[in-house]
């Protein structure tokens, strides 16, 4: 079967994906979600899209006129080239590195976000997709909490202060894993000292590490999800304690891809957190594809580190002691108000 055609059919007969802000520098056409999705490790994915004859009598109707975004807005949000190194400092031929990188990093997130709002708007099991509509009226006064972040680059800021003490969770706990990052965010999560974004970044990886690995469905129950993972003991009853459900598991990977990686570096344990995906999505369209470019470099790099903590098992505290070295703080400081503001607008 050629799935190429395939996916650029059904893509054209639903015109979901195509409304909804992918974050990208540049228009999203159905060419850029064919090239990666016809991978192998994609084809789970193209079977499910396979198997909806029909998105629009199949979903409510109300979903997508949520999710769609008004018709001129792809063109209008179209972002200018990115340049990197408006913020960030680089070294020998790492630039033509991140250049390589680049299309493959924004195809691949874009396949995730298909894959969430798959997921959502076709569960499987008894996987809970929202807050029930009875309490969501509960929820809409309550600030959550990717509402109104303020200035990026003051986040940025705090966010190195925290780093910068370097809590160093392995000579506090003798907890070991088979891996570098369920072991260190199993300490971290039983410590009360470690930076809640260390917490965060850790809980993302490892969920992108789940998904990255060709598992579109996630288990149900945070301890199902736990014994896929054959940890150690000790390690499984850390995590399942400072997490508690997939609900809460899912929070940080979420929030990344739909509205921004820099949320990760909020002072608070993400996981502790109740929401559903309805108001999430909702704040996702709201801000839509007009990120200025010194933003999306910054959330570009984010991203980079979330990929070497999950896929190459990197130390979470390092990396991030390594990314804000790298940051041009006297760039940072000369941006606008509206380019330093921008996660405040909108919503």
């Amino acid at each position: 079967m050629d799935y190429t055609k395939k996916f650029s059919r059904i893509r054209r007969s639903s015109q979901l994906l195509a409304s909804l802000p992918w974050r990208t520098d540049c228009a999203v056409s159905p060419n850029n979600f064919s090239d990666i999705l016809v991978a192998p490790e994609y084809q789970p994915l193209i079977e499910k899209l396979e198997a909806l004859e029909d998105w629009e009598i199949k979903s409510d109707k109300a979903t997508f006129a949520m999710l769609r975004v008004v018709g001129d807005e792809q063109g209008a949000g179209q972002q200018e080239n990115l340049n990197a190194t408006i913020l960030f400092e680089r070294q020998g031929s790492e630039s033509a590195a991140t250049a390589s990188v680049t299309p493959r990093l924004f195809s691949i997130l874009s396949a995730l976000r298909v894959i969430d709002v798959l997921a959502w708007i076709f569960p499987t099991g008894k996987c809970t997709t929202a807050v029930p509509h009875h309490r969501r009226s509960q929820q809409i006064g309550r600030k959550r909490v990717w509402a109104n972040v303020g200035d990026w680059t003051d986040l940025l800021r705090q966010a190195k202060a925290s780093i910068a003490p370097g809590v160093n969770p392995a000579s506090l706990s003798p907890q070991i894993s088979g891996d570098h990052l369920t072991s260190s965010l199993a300490r971290a999560l039983d410590i009360s000292a470690a930076s809640a974004i260390l917490v965060n970044i850790q809980l993302a990886a490892l969920h992108l590490r789940h998904v990255l690995k060709g598992n579109w469905d996630m288990p149900t129950h945070l301890a199902d999800f736990l014994s896929t993972l054959q940890l150690p003991t000790a390690v499984h009853a850390s995590i399942l304690s400072g997490v508690r459900n997939m609900q809460r598991f899912r929070l940080p990977l979420h929030l990344a891809l739909f509205i921004s990686p820099l949320y990760l570096l909020l002072p608070i344990q993400l996981q502790k957190y109740d929401w559903d995906r309805h108001s999430l999505i909702l704040t996702w369209k709201a801000y839509g594809n007009r990120q200025p470019a010194p933003l999306l470099a910054a959330e570009q790099e984010l991203w980079k580190i979330l990929f070497q903590i999950s896929v190459h098992d990197r130390c979470a505290q390092k990396t991030l002691e390594g990314f804000f070295s790298t940051i041009l703080w006297d760039q940072l400081n000369a941006l606008s108000p509206t380019e330093r503001t921008w996660l405040e607008t909108g919503v």
